[in-house]
C-alpha cells in the first residue's frame, strides 16, 4: 500500500493548510479491503500501480511529482474539482513538476473509469465547428 491524497501532500509539505479527513491508500486490488468513511479509503489505479510504483521497494508515500500529476489528471472531471484545484495550485507554488508520460496515461485511464471527457475539436473549420445537429430557430 502507498499513501496518496491529502495525507501524502501534508507529509511532503508540513505547511499544507488543509487537514486530511482520512488516509487514502493506493492498492493493487481493493476487493478484500473495506473503506471506512472519514478514516481510510482504498483506491485502485492500474496506471500508477503497474507503471510507476517500483514493486520491490514500495514507497510509504507517493512521490510528490506523481501526486501532483495525479491531481492534475483529476481536473478534467467534476469530481471534488475545487479541492483538487486547490491542491494543484498549492503544489504548483511549491515547484512540483508534471510528469507528462504519467499524465497522458492517467487521462486515458480516467476516460475508461469515468465518462469519456468530451472536448471540442479546435482543428475543425468554422463551418463544421458551428454546424451542430440540433434544429432550432434563432431570434436575435
Amino acid at each position: 500500500m502507498v499513501i496518496i491524497g491529502s495525507t501524502c501532500l501534508k507529509h511532503h509539505f508540513e505547511d499544507f493548510p488543509r487537514l486530511p479527513k482520512d488516509i487514502d491508500y493506493l492498492v493493487p486490488n481493493k476487493n478484500m479491503l473495506v473503506n471506512v468513511p472519514g478514516k481510510v479509503e482504498y483506491h485502485e489505479n492500474e496506471v500508477l500501480w503497474n507503471n510507476f510504483i517500483t514493486h520491490n521497494t514500495f514507497p510509504k508515500y507517493l512521490p510528490i511529482n506523481l501526486l501532483y500529476t495525479l491531481k492534475i489528471s483529476h481536473l478534467f472531471w467534476d469530481i471534488n474539482w475545487s479541492k483538487h484545484m486547490f491542491d494543484v495550485q498549492f503544489m504548483q507554488n511549491k515547484g512540483c513538476v508534471l510528469d507528462k508520460e504519467l499524465f497522458y496515461k492517467l487521462y486515458k485511464y480516467w476516460n475508461t473509469v469515468h465518462e469519456p471527457n468530451k472536448r471540442s475539436n479546435l482543428s475543425m473549420n468554422a463551418k463544421d465547428f458551428f454546424d451542430n445537429a440540433i434544429i432550432c430557430e434563432y431570434c436575435h
